[in-house]
């Protein structure tokens, strides 16, 4: 909304928009929700080097020696060369962890974690611009999904 349109609404909802309640909502959700996919992260990237084996104590090392990292690189690595995350996600989808729609809205997700970092005053002031709380949602059911679907995951 422009303020041209009808400027008594516009300052009606930017005073909303700057109310300290509503700032602290959306600096609270922000932080959230970059929390929520940094998680996301370390899961996928970790959750599935532990699966073969590794361990990030004392500057990681494979507790299966070489054969668990080789392993590591033929079934996980191999499917996205130098894109560890995109391969685990392709790896985790195989494993049932996921489906094709979540992995595939992992991308819509990051893009507004980024958004959402770098163009921060924009949800702050901006009337129009509210984080997206839907997204969000779907990043926590995918983070479940993994987390949920460990125990199917099987050696072959």
């Amino acid at each position: 909304m422009r303020h041209e349109d009808d400027p008594a609404e516009y300052a009606r909802r930017i005073e909303a928009k700057l109310s300290p309640d509503h700032i602290r909502a959306t600096l609270a959700f922000s932080g959230l929700y970059q929390l929520t996919h940094e998680q996301i992260k370390r899961t996928v990237l970790d959750d599935v080097k532990s699966f073969f084996g590794y361990s990030p104590l004392r500057d990681g090392m494979w507790l299966l020696g070489e054969s668990g990292k080789r392993d590591y690189d033929a079934s996980v690595l191999s499917r996205a060369p130098k894109r560890p995350f995109q391969a685990s996600l392709l790896w985790l989808e195989d494993m049932e962890a996921i489906t094709t729609e979540q992995r595939k809205r992992l991308d819509a997700i990051y893009a507004h974690r980024h958004d959402l970092t770098h163009e921060l005053v924009r949800y702050l002031v901006d009337v129009d611009t509210e984080p997206d709380v839907d997204l969000f949602q779907e990043a926590l059911e995918i983070l479940l999904s993994i987390h949920q679907s460990g125990f199917r995951w099987r050696r072959t």
